[in-house]
C-alpha cells in the first residue's frame, strides 16, 4: 500500500492502514462520524453523502443509503484533487 497511487474505500481498516504507511486516501462515509472514525495523515481526505444530522433524522438507520447518497461526480473530484495535491496530474 505505501507505494499505491491512491486508495479509495469506506471507513474500514484497510484505509486506515494505508493512511498509516502514507499512500493517499479517500475514504467514502455514510452512516459513522469521520470526525471520530477517519483514518489520519497528511495524504488523507473524507467524503460524505448526507450529513450525521440528516442520516439520525430518518426513522430507521439505512447505512446503505447513506453510501449510495456519495455521488460518483464527488468521488471524483475528491480522488483528483487529492491527487493533484501530491503532485500528480
Amino acid at each position: 500500500m505505501e507505494r499505491a497511487t491512491l486508495c479509495l474505500g469506506n471507513d474500514n481498516a484497510l484505509t486506515h492502514i494505508a493512511a498509516a504507511v502514507g499512500a493517499p486516501t479517500l475514504t467514502l462515509f455514510g452512516p459513522t462520524d469521520e470526525r471520530v472514525r477517519a483514518p489520519y495523515g497528511p495524504r488523507t481526505r473524507t467524503l460524505r453523502g448526507r450529513s450525521l444530522e440528516q442520516i439520525a433524522a430518518q426513522p430507521e438507520l439505512d447505512g446503505r443509503g447513506a453510501m449510495e447518497d456519495v455521488s460518483i461526480d464527488a468521488v471524483e473530484a475528491a480522488a483528483l484533487d487529492l491527487l493533484h495535491a501530491g503532485g500528480l496530474r
